[in-house]
């Protein structure tokens, strides 16, 4: 049996939230149980891209996800991983190069098992007005057959979907 794991924000290079901290978070991601076959979802900001350890949290994640190979990855761009405000432009790139990652800038439905769909929603600029989640779940499901959904979206910094 699949299993999904959500994992949050790793704001690995991030001074205030994982610079001082990246061997605990690193250690951490090495300490979660993946199996063959299971689904993980990782709810954006990876890194910073104006972070000056940008490519170390990067290339910390492609090694985990590298450990991994027989499990699917699906890293939703969160606002921290933007380079600017433009919506294909994120500082994800390396690892969507990885065989069993899809990065995800988009709001996206993926099958999963029978009459289950996982709904991936990634931050949206308000610059843009595309922070309408709710309305975008709605045309996500009325474009699907699923008839039970998970939906997984980015969090802003008030704790709510922005």
């Amino acid at each position: 049996m699949s299993r999904i794991i959500a994992v949050g924000d790793l704001h690995l290079d991030a001074v205030t939230a994982g610079y001082d901290h990246f061997e605990d978070v690193r250690s951490k991601l090495d300490a979660i149980p993946i199996e063959s076959g299971d689904t993980v979802v990782q709810l954006g900001d990876v890194c910073d891209p104006s972070g000056p350890r940008t490519f170390r949290a990067l290339d910390a994640v492609i090694a985990w996800v590298g450990r991994h190979p027989a499990a699917r990855f699906y890293v939703l761009v969160g606002n921290h991983d933007r380079i600017d405000d433009a919506r294909a432009r994120s500082c994800l790139s390396p690892l969507a190069a990885a065989p069993n990652v899809e990065v995800i800038d988009a709001p996206t439905t993926i099958p999963f098992g029978e009459g289950l769909t996982l709904l991936m929603l990634p931050w949206q600029s308000r610059a843009h007005g595309e922070f309408d989640l709710l309305g975008q779940a709605r045309e996500q499901m009325a474009a699907s057959r699923a008839s039970r959904f998970i939906a997984f979206c980015p969090l802003d910094s008030e704790g709510a979907p922005p």
